[in-house]
């Protein structure tokens, strides 16, 4: 899910603004509409893509081949579509620099990690073509998409919006940025070790939808801006962190010069 402030051009035409909030149908998507601090929409799709714009940050999680094993480990329904959803840059703690490791508090409540590649925008549009939104990826790094794992479960089991599993300081993890331009980014392994122990690998190749496919459809609901970040989903191996744990990530191998380190306390 996500809310995403609309200016008046942005609004459908097909739906009529009463001074009060209200809830209808546009094109198949739940609308909410509020009034007084300005329009908001909330629009709730049937996969999973989260979205955070920047300096709110814009997450996608893509549906993978081996993201999909990640879905049967949590018991979700096989999806064809992203989901959308916002994290706020308050949750957002970023590495300054490689080979460093950064400390993070960790929640009371079970809380799992998820390892992603990462995008940086380097451009907007609204409704991008696929072209538009190839040439748009700026930069990428490693991070990892925390989730209270529990309260997220509960919440859906109640079908309300699971926002707030998603939100707490440093819910959001990531690395120093890295040129798109300076390798072919999607064929480079990313992975993340927890206490030594190897969790999650993967490759952005193995994407069912490729990032461009993924920029454009985020693109067809709301404005993107430069500087949007994108998490493009996690590979099977989502588990619990605990506190003291301390976690790799890396690009290549845990070897190379492009990897940090998470302490939780």
């Amino acid at each position: 899910m996500l809310w995403k402030k609309l200016s008046r051009s942005h609004v459908s035409p097909d739906i009529s603004y009463p001074s009060t909030a209200t809830c209808g149908k546009a094109d198949g998507y739940c609308v909410k509409l509020e009034f007084g601090l300005g329009r908001y929409v909330l629009i709730q799709l049937s996969v999973k893509i989260q979205v955070v714009p920047c300096p709110i940050s814009l997450r996608t999680a893509s549906r993978h081949e081996v993201y999909e094993i990640f879905g049967l480990e949590l018991g979700d329904a096989p999806v064809t579509k992203p989901v959308i959803f916002l994290k706020p840059p308050s949750v957002l703690t970023k590495c300054p620099h490689w080979r460093e490791t950064i400390q993070v508090s960790l929640p009371d409540e079970e809380t799992h990690y998820e390892c992603e590649l990462v995008l940086q925008l380097n451009r907007g549009g609204y409704k991008m073509t696929l072209e538009e939104a190839e040439s748009a990826i700026g930069a990428y790094t490693i991070g990892l998409d925390m989730t209270l794992r529990e309260v997220q479960g509960l919440l859906k089991k109640r079908g309300h919006p699971w926002t707030i599993s998603k939100v707490f300081p440093s819910a959001c993890i990531i690395g120093p940025w890295i040129e798109a331009a300076e390798s072919d980014f999607l064929d480079t392994p990313f992975m993340f070790k927890l206490d030594g122990i190897e969790k999650q690998r993967s490759c952005g190749r193995k994407m069912l939808f490729q990032p461009k496919e993924l920029i454009a459809y985020a693109s067809q609901f709301f404005p993107l801006c430069e500087g949007d970040v994108i998490f493009t989903g996690t590979p099977a191996g989502v588990r619990p962190v605990h506190k003291n744990s301390v976690g790799v990530l890396a690009l290549n191998s845990t070897e190379s010069d492009y990897h940090f380190m998470v302490e939780w306390l």
